[in-house]
């Protein structure tokens, strides 16, 4: 993604977060969805054509981490957004300090657009998180006053990060699947400047993704997220992730997540 694109997609997500207007945010966010898909096309059909800088047609790998508390649960945000922008996440262990670190493996343009998206997302479902007015667990004698006991605050948090990542992915793949399909009406079956047509082209890329992925990790095993323990927290979550802007004005011009 070049500098002028990042700019745009950063002044709409400043201003979707900025406003008090539930429609203004809405239309910001929509916007910068379709800019994310649409870049995401574009940068694959260049690569195809041998256009542009060499190392981006090439997928590599970043290592970010992933902060704690409930670093765990968090991997999962990284790996549906990751997924969303042709990346794959693998969780390569966690650190003392409870963080937890994953690589994504990608192409350079691609690994951008989900850093960004991560970044802003993490400090979202934060916020949301600590301020959602849940009602208290009365049922609990060691409940902390006005609030859920120590044990269920945190399997809420659980199925809070569980229900505001399975709406992001959801929102994220739609976004994607529209722009598909104008890209597949605006051309009219005409194939992409490679020769290929686009979907042949997103495809072809998913397996230099995949084959990149198994060269570094030969021995990968895929694993399973549940829903957690809390129907309230996960419903929490879904509402905040519906309530998202994919992005934030604390990514600015640096990176928030270590390598």
């Amino acid at each position: 993604m070049s500098e002028s694109t990042l700019r745009v997609i950063q002044k709409l997500l400043s201003r979707a977060e900025a406003t008090e207007f539930e429609s203004e945010r809405d239309s910001c966010l929509a916007k910068v969805a379709e800019l994310m898909a649409r870049y995401s096309i574009e940068d694959a059909v260049l690569a195809a054509a041998d256009e542009g800088d060499a190392a981006a047609r090439r997928p590599t790998e970043r290592l970010l981490v992933v902060p704690a508390p409930y670093a765990a649960r968090k991997v999962s945000l990284f790996g549906a957004v990751g997924q969303n922008c042709g990346c794959t996440v693998i969780d390569v262990g966690n650190d003392d300090d409870g963080q937890r670190r994953v690589a994504m493996v990608g192409f350079p343009g691609d690994l951008e657009r989900a850093e960004v998206l991560i970044t802003s997302l993490l400090v979202q479902m934060t916020r949301e998180m600590l301020l959602d007015p849940s009602p208290p667990d009365t049922r609990a004698p060691n409940r902390r006053k006005g609030g859920r006991s120590p044990g269920a605050t945190a399997a809420w948090r659980r199925s809070f990060i569980t229900g505001f990542t399975t709406r992001v992915n959801q929102r994220l793949a739609a976004a994607m699947d529209l722009e598909k399909q104008r890209d597949h009406a605006g051309a009219a079956g005409r194939p992409s400047p490679s020769g290929s047509s686009v979907a042949l082209v997103l495809a072809r890329r998913d397996q230099e993704v995949d084959t990149e992925v198994r060269r570094r990790y030969p021995h990968l095993r895929s694993r399973r997220m549940d829903a957690g323990s809390s129907a309230g927290g996960h419903a929490a979550g879904r509402r905040a992730g519906d309530r998202a802007s994919l992005g934030s004005p604390e990514v600015g011009g640096r990176r928030a997540l270590p390598r």
